[in-house]
């Protein structure tokens, strides 16, 4: 163990009440805080499928197009093909909006009253 990390952990034993860290906790709030964190996660992994998914299209797309003049003879696009990978990227992203509404339900669920961010109307997501 260096010194850095010595000095950095020796003062972790303070409590929340003089500003040290505060120990997660159980039932609800730590049902929800897992919750957050697992729904976060699944979001951005369909968001990066669907961008992978549109970055191979969009490749096949440009390689097209870059050969307007049939100099590097490229072939014609397979619209099957690409309307397939379009259809999964978008199922990517609609699963992902799906896990959106999940979270934004969470959150709702979790503001304490009083502390509501969007008092008189719905939130805009």
């Amino acid at each position: 163990m260096t010194a850095t990390s010595t000095a950095s952990t020796a003062g972790d034993d303070k409590t929340a009440a003089d500003g040290g860290r505060k120990e997660c906790e159980h039932g609800m709030a730590r049902a929800r805080e897992e919750e957050c964190y697992h729904l976060t996660n699944l979001i951005r992994d369909c968001l990066d499928e669907a961008g992978h998914l549109v970055g191979k299209v969009n490749a096949e797309v440009t390689a097209r197009y870059a050969d307007w003049s049939g100099a590097e003879n490229s072939q014609p696009l397979d619209y099957a093909e690409i309307g397939r990978i379009v259809a999964e990227a978008h199922d990517c992203a609609s699963m992902a909006l799906g896990y959106f509404r999940s979270l934004a339900d969470s959150v709702a669920v979790s503001v304490p009253r009083g502390d509501d961010p969007y008092p008189d109307e719905e939130p805009p997501f």
